[in-house]
C-alpha cells in the first residue's frame, strides 16, 4: 500500500444552519432545515434562527423535513423541539442517524 492509498477522503463540507420554506407537491405548507444544528454553527444566530423556527411552528399543518440536517446536537436539538411547543409535528422526515 503507498502513501497515497492511506490518505483519508476528503472531509464533507459543513454548511450554515438554513431554514428554508416551501410548499409541498399538494401545496402544503413545509419547510426543510439543513445544515449544522450544534453550539458551533449556532452560537452566533440561535436567536435569529429560534424567531424564525417559532413563526413556522404556529402553523400545526406545516410538514417538516430535517432530512439533510448533517450535524445535531442537544442545543440543535433543544432549539427545534422548544419551537415546536415540546411536540413533535404530525408530519416529520428524519435521516435514519436522528
Amino acid at each position: 500500500m503507498t502513501t497515497n492509498d492511506m490518505q483519508a477522503a476528503p472531509a464533507k463540507a459543513i454548511f450554515d444552519p438554513e431554514v428554508t420554506e416551501n410548499r409541498t407537491g399538494d401545496g402544503a405548507p413545509a419547510v426543510a432545515l439543513s445544515g449544522a444544528w450544534d453550539i458551533r454553527a449556532l452560537e452566533s444566530r440561535a436567536r435569529s434562527l429560534k424567531t424564525q423556527l417559532l413563526l413556522l411552528a404556529a402553523d400545526s399543518g406545516r410538514r417538516w423535513d430535517l432530512s439533510r440536517i448533517q450535524r445535531l446536537d442537544h442545543i440543535g436539538a433543544l432549539l427545534i423541539w422548544q419551537a415546536w411547543g415540546k411536540r413533535r409535528p404530525s408530519q416529520l422526515a428524519l435521516a435514519p442517524g436522528h
